[in-house]
């Protein structure tokens, strides 16, 4: 379990990783013994608490046996806000179950990186075909079995390369079943129904779709993950990225007359087109009126709408966990903007809220305007004027949206843990990662006394 803190100093919002603890048992209840014992231990008063933030595993964010509700019996003040980016991430996993066709669109995709990736002469035949994008760099499928069920980066860059090298991907596998081709016949036996698939109208329609959606969502996820993002930021950045996904039910027609762009090799017309007829008749031999759909209104009534309805509904579901922040900390993110006449005086807070309208600096707010204000109260000394102010900005500031921090942190794993370090104490890995993670503080900090006194302890030299 990873310990992170999220709090305010006098310019800036830090989150630092504080310790790294091993887990018995995965229950809410030993967690927060451990989280409690943690607390004491650092001199830390869990009532200070105003915010807290975990994954949306059920012993972490259970209303009655997840951690955040046994941090809500000792301090009820402390919000709990599901991760944000995990959040977006378990929408695009409910996406994707939504329908066949986009179960079966990943799935090729899982199928084509597994073809070329397990030989080395066929995965540089595909990265010497494929083209780089205007970074210069190589754009190539990944793995998404390895990426798990909630990490979509590897979705939208398998996507972007699919889109990028349709044609070369076409012209690869051609030349591979091709007779003249070395490869052996389990080679060509596999290659044969990538091929068949690659070419369906429907996977590039779902190609395109499915870019244009995770690439949005990829950037929004990049956003939620940085420090500086407060809770109603990223409440805006999700109800804008539903926004742009349900303005996609209106672009079907254009997402079908971009295929041919794709590759012109792609067939002209969907599967179900091409496939005979069958008239079914009742015993006396009359026909049935029911109304059937086929080609492209039946992918855009059973798949293409099917799949947007699906994201956008389950964002809203994950929009709607965030409502009490926007219920309660609205007024701040107006204070730029916000003027006198406005403001109901009836509640303390609001007359606070007025007196500063007024007191506000003129000068040109950025895009992190509240971080901005934040700073101005403390170099002007604003505290004793607008303490009640004061107080809810910093709460704002302090409520932390994602744990991103602490996933980061056991990235790092990979890099600390190597083949030099193979016999190295669980206690030294874990003080390890702490400083990599914090290294940033490991800069400013004068390491000639602490050299001195590690010198003075392995010395041998006995003083007489």
């Amino acid at each position: 379990m990873a310990i992170v803190l999220r709090y305010c100093t006098s310019h800036n919002v830090q989150e630092r990783l504080l310790e790294l603890k091993p887990i018995d048992s995965h229950k809410g209840e030993s967690i927060f013994k451990l989280l409690e014992d943690f607390l004491k231990n650092s001199k830390l008063d869990i009532l200070n608490c105003r915010g807290q933030s975990y994954d949306n595993a059920p012993n972490m964010s259970g209303t009655y046996e997840g951690l955040q509700a046994y941090v809500k019996k000792k301090c009820d003040l402390a919000i709990y806000v599901p991760c944000t980016a995990h959040s977006l991430n378990l929408v695009g996993v409910h996406s994707v179950n939504c329908c066949l066709e986009a179960v079966n669109f990943f799935g090729f995709l899982q199928s084509l990186y597994n073809f070329f990736s397990s030989a080395t002469h066929r995965w540089n035949i595909l990265t010497t075909s494929i083209e780089k994008s205007d970074s210069n760099r190589l754009l190539v499928l990944k793995s998404l079995s390895d990426s798990g069920d909630t990490r979509w980066s590897c979705h939208t860059e398998s996507c972007k390369a699919l889109i990028n090298n349709y044609t070369k991907i076409i012209e690869v596998l051609e030349t591979i079943i091709s007779p003249n081709s070395k490869e052996n016949e389990d080679t060509k036996r596999n290659a044969r129904p990538l091929l068949k698939k690659i070419l369906k109208k429907e996977t590039g329609y779902m190609a395109l779709l499915w870019n244009d959606i995770l690439e949005r969502s990829n950037k929004t996820s990049i956003q939620l993950q940085t420090i500086n993002c407060d809770p109603l930021k990223a409440l805006n950045l999700l109800i804008s990225l539903k926004h742009y996904v349900s303005n996609l039910r209106k672009c079907s027609t254009l997402y079908e007359n971009k295929i041919n762009q794709l590759s012109p090799k792609i067939k002209e017309k969907y599967s179900d087109e091409q496939e005979r007829i069958k008239k079914k008749k009742f015993p006396n031999d009359s026909g049935c009126n029911q109304v059937s759909l086929s080609g492209h209104d039946k992918f855009r009534v059973e798949t293409y709408n099917v799949i947007i309805d699906s994201f956008c509904s389950q964002l809203e579901k994950r929009i709607e966990a965030y409502s009490f922040l926007k219920n309660n900390f609205l007024f701040i993110t107006k204070l730029h903007v916000v003027l006198p006449q406005d403001i109901d005086e009836e509640e303390e807070v609001n007359k606070s809220l007025e007196n500063f309208i007024l007191f506000k600096p003129s000068y040109d707010y950025t895009q992190d305007y509240l971080l901005d204000i934040w700073k101005h109260f403390n170099e002007k000394n604003l505290l004793i004027s607008f303490p009640n102010l004061y107080t809810a900005i910093k709460i704002y500031l302090t409520i932390p949206i994602a744990n991103c921090s602490a996933e980061r942190a056991f990235s790092k794993l990979a890099r600390i843990k190597n083949k030099y370090r193979t016999s190295s104490s669980q206690e030294n890995l874990n003080s390890f990662m702490v400083l990599c993670s914090e290294s940033d503080v490991l800069e400013v900090i004068n390491t000639d006394d602490i050299i001195k006194e590690f010198a003075s302890q392995k010395s041998r030299k006995k003083y007489f």
